[in-house]
């Protein structure tokens, strides 16, 4: 629907939905990383949650390839938080013989959903 509704080629729709979100992942990473390091942790992943739902608004809304670019771009940023902030956070909270588990459900966690948000979005 999005390449219907927005008229966009398919060199546009991956790069809106894959190349930009994992440029701005990859590009922030570490500097996020070592924010994460600096300030805290609770705070910088309450702001990163607050702009990954700005972006995932503002991708359901957008009317154009740029808005769509943004959005993805907002995603990126906010994992590129998410990401070593609840790490850190874990490693904070359990102990060295569970922190393997705690990881597992963590990483597991983010795969299932992202499957079944497919799941619910095809079905619709």
């Amino acid at each position: 629907p999005m390449k219907h509704d927005m008229g966009l080629s398919d060199i546009q729709v991956a790069f809106a939905n894959s190349t930009a979100m994992l440029l701005s992942y990859g590009a922030l990473s570490i500097p996020m990383g070592m924010l994460t390091d600096r300030v805290s942790r609770t705070r910088l992943l309450l702001a990163a949650t607050m702009v990954w739902m700005a972006a995932m608004v503002l991708a359901g809304l957008s009317h154009t390839i740029f808005w769509l670019v943004v959005s993805r771009i907002g995603l990126g940023a906010a994992n590129a938080i998410i990401y070593p902030a609840g790490l850190s956070l874990l490693a904070d909270n359990f102990q060295p013989d569970r922190r393997g588990s705690a990881t597992g459900v963590l990483a597991g966690s983010k795969v299932i959903g992202q499957a079944a948000a497919v799941l619910v979005a095809c079905t619709n």
